[in-house]
């Protein structure tokens, strides 16, 4: 198996523990993920694009348990989306993929029925593109290139564009907030990621 079917693998495994009763986030629930987990190569685990944001995924199950709150199935699918092609599955298949598992999630908590199984087309919120990664990568490069103000006149442009496209096919407020919230997170966690490796501040 590749490293992007080893997450999905440790993804599938922590759903079945809700299956058998047990809350995303419980003990049980990271015991499982992390076990599938680790069977990514750990170089690939230690990479610097990578290790955060699996981190950050892995956190956001624990918050959710100690909460008491749902989990927003847009934190696994922004997630999965972002991975997926970073272990070399190709966008469009990595974009179906995040896209079925997030439904999963969000039908393993109530939130909504599943609409199609895991590998196909469902979608727990609208995505403006599958390349969402490269869009990404290139507004944090338009950043990095301009004045710390630049920037983030830069990036409160390309969101104020997001949440316009997204009105414009009719979406419902709260997808579009969640959408731009993501777009927004995902942006300034790329420029965080550049600046540890360079040990430079930066635009954001």
């Amino acid at each position: 198996m590749t490293n992007a079917e080893h997450l999905l693998s440790a993804c599938r495994a922590a759903l079945l523990t809700v299956r058998a009763g047990h809350k995303i986030g419980s003990p049980r629930f990271m015991e499982a993920f992390d076990t599938a987990g680790r069977k990514i190569h750990p170089e690939a685990r230690r990479e610097p694009h990578i290790a955060p944001v699996i981190k950050r995924l892995r956190s956001a199950f624990i918050w959710s348990y100690s909460d008491g709150e749902p989990l927003p199935p847009v934190t696994v699918q922004n997630a999965l989306r972002y991975l997926l092609p970073l272990f070399g599955m190709e966008l469009v298949k990595a974009a179906a993929m995040a896209d079925a598992t997030a439904e999963l999630f969000a039908e393993a908590q109530g939130l909504t029925k599943r609409k199609a199984p895991i590998g196909g087309s469902a979608k727990v919120v609208p995505f403006p593109t599958v390349h969402r990664v490269g869009i990404i990568r290139r507004l944090a490069d338009q950043m990095e290139s301009v004045t710390p103000k630049g920037a983030e006149n830069i990036l409160r442009a390309r969101l104020d564009r997001l949440a316009e496209t997204l009105a414009v096919r009719d979406m419902d407020p709260a997808v579009i907030a969640a959408e731009v919230h993501a777009m927004e997170a995902a942006v300034r966690m790329e420029l965080a990621l550049r600046r540890g490796r360079s040990g430079n501040g930066g635009a954001a």
